[in-house]
């Protein structure tokens, strides 16, 4: 998911969109690779149909969003967002007692929901209003509600291994894939004692 705002998924060299309000589902080329002729990596074309899509009114997808899911450097994204002519939505001119308004509304209608939530209808009503903007307002409008909520208690499970070696926890770390290394440990579920710890060589990662 991209922002949060749509599916979006890798079909080979493609991606693929479809949102709630349209149940249609196109698969367009994203990124075309065009040999240049000359020394270094080729040039790579994004599609203006993803473009478009990617930053129409009332998304929220960031620039950095944008070029992890289709694999370029975010120079690039911005040098076809120039190129198309395409305009980001800027951030809607509301004073704070406006927003507060359209904040208490929504926490009347749905008082246990968060942050989240309340972006996503903001969004839907067509304004884009900055993260701490609307924390700023929730606090104006829900404090108490924040408060209790900041100060309760998260009940959590009792973990149990009934012996050594009946549980081991494995986990891996890949950020050091691209120096050669992946790391791979598991603890004793029991004691946390290291059960294994490996480090294998790994090549053309």
């Amino acid at each position: 998911m991209v922002g949060g705002q749509s599916v979006a998924s890798f079909y080979g060299r493609g991606l693929r969109f479809g949102d709630r309000d349209n149940v249609s589902v196109s698969q367009v080329p994203a990124v075309t690779t065009i040999p240049t002729g000359k020394p270094g990596r080729p040039g790579k074309v994004i599609s203006e149909p993803i473009l478009r899509e990617m930053f129409r009114l009332g998304r929220n997808i960031k620039i950095s969003q944008t070029a992890r899911a289709l694999r370029v450097h975010r120079h690039t994204v911005k040098k076809y967002l120039r190129s198309y002519q395409i305009q980001r939505q800027d951030y809607s001119q509301i004073s704070d007692e406006e927003l507060d308004t359209l904040v208490r509304e929504f926490k009347r209608q749905r008082p246990m929901t968060g942050l989240s939530y309340l972006r996503g209808h903001i969004l839907q009503l067509g304004w884009r209003i900055q993260r701490e903007r609307l924390l700023a307002s929730i606090s104006r409008v829900d404090g108490v509600r924040k408060v209790l909520r900041k100060n309760s208690t998260i009940k959590r499970r009792q973990y149990v291994s009934s012996r050594p070696n009946a549980v081991w926890h494995i986990d891996g770390h890949h950020k050091l894939g691209p120096y050669g290394f992946i790391i791979h440990a598991s603890v004793d579920g029991c004691d946390d004692a290291v059960s294994f710890f490996s480090t294998p060589a790994v090549e053309n990662i």
